[in-house]
């Protein structure tokens, strides 16, 4: 079993202060190269929260909307 072909996944989740989920999409992890932009331009202005989840940890930073 090797591990260098094992494919790992990121899922990135935007949630707005009420819970509802804004997007939720799902990327590859590739080694070097994890940057990760998104637009906003559509949200309304308010607090949201982004949550990175890979291999079953998650991290959750909050966004301001202006």
């Amino acid at each position: 079993h090797d591990l260098s072909l094992q494919r790992l996944y990121s899922i990135y989740r935007i949630t707005n202060l009420l819970g509802d989920i804004m997007l939720n999409e799902i990327s590859p992890v590739v080694e070097g190269s994890n940057l990760k932009e998104f637009d906003l331009t559509g949200y309304s202005k308010g607090i949201y929260f982004l949550s990175v989840e890979k291999s079953g940890e998650i991290k959750t930073i909050r966004i301001t909307v202006e």
